[in-house]
């Protein structure tokens, strides 16, 4: 029995792995890509999680949404344009 649980786990860790390189997605890269202007800013790391979360992973919109709220704020952090990109988000369906 436990060899049978043994067997079934081992094969969805090797479909896990099959469907991450099939996705295109490095589970080994955590760091976050958006650069401000050839500055080093990086948002902190909860408000990377929290925007990564609500666009399930998708690394290149939210870089996208965090230059476009950067352009139009460019007064403002790096901060504060991620918080601004995920009340956006979270605004537009309809969670607040």
């Amino acid at each position: 029995m436990t060899l049978l649980i043994l067997k079934l786990l081992i094969s969805i860790a090797i479909l896990y792995g099959l469907y991450l390189l099939y996705q295109g997605k490095d589970p080994t890269k955590q760091r976050w890509q958006f650069t401000d202007r050839g500055s080093k800013q990086q948002p902190s790391k909860h408000l990377q999680i929290k925007l990564l979360q609500l666009l399930n992973g998708d690394r290149n919109t939210a870089n996208r949404l965090i230059a476009s709220a950067k352009a139009r704020n460019p007064d403002r952090t790096i901060d504060w344009c991620v918080e601004k990109v995920i009340f956006d988000l979270q605004r537009d369906r309809g969670r607040y």
